[in-house]
């Protein structure tokens, strides 16, 4: 079930989200909404590429590891959700479009992982086989190419209120 060339890729996209995170924290120094979706982001992605590499083969029955490996996966993005809103609410700060698209991503993913357990282990329909890995990967290409435009856009916006654009 591991694939080399997905953790390839998140792998990638964690560099890639370290440099925006450079980028970001360098022109942004007020903590808000964006920021705080965007540290959570990618703190959930590091710990994801750390566990889906080992998490698949604890028990070596099939069966028990996939629920294992999509409730654990699920449980991540569901916890990266909760401790968004609840940093939210102990900074006391609304939660803006970044935060709110970053979210969705959160739940997106959820969604995909509990999908196709009930998909592979419940109903036995194995309707997702196309789909879950491509889905897993646009959903990570849309929110990583999200954040890494709003970056730019940031640091484009801070150049240009001080007159060197």
């Amino acid at each position: 079930m591991w694939n080399e060339h997905l953790y390839s890729f998140s792998l990638t996209c964690i560099l890639i989200g370290l440099v925006c995170f450079a980028v970001w924290v360098n022109k942004n120094s007020k903590l808000s909404s964006s920021t705080i979706s965007f540290i959570v982001w990618v703190i959930a992605n590091i710990i994801l590429a750390l566990v889906e590499h080992f998490v698949f083969s604890i028990t070596g029955d099939i069966s028990i590891d996939r629920y294992i490996w999509y409730c654990s996966l699920s449980s991540v993005h569901l916890l990266s959700l909760f401790l968004i809103a609840k940093l939210h609410e102990i900074e006391g700060i609304k939660i803006n479009r970044d935060g709110a698209i970053i979210c969705l991503g959160f739940v997106a993913l959820a969604l995909v992982q509990i999908s196709r357990l009930a998909d592979k282990e419940i109903f036995r329909t194995f309707a997702m086989n196309d789909i879950y890995k491509p889905s897993i990967v646009t959903i990570n290409i849309i929110v990583w190419s999200y954040i890494i435009v709003i970056t730019y856009f940031r640091k484009s916006i801070e150049l240009n209120k001080r007159g060197q654009i």
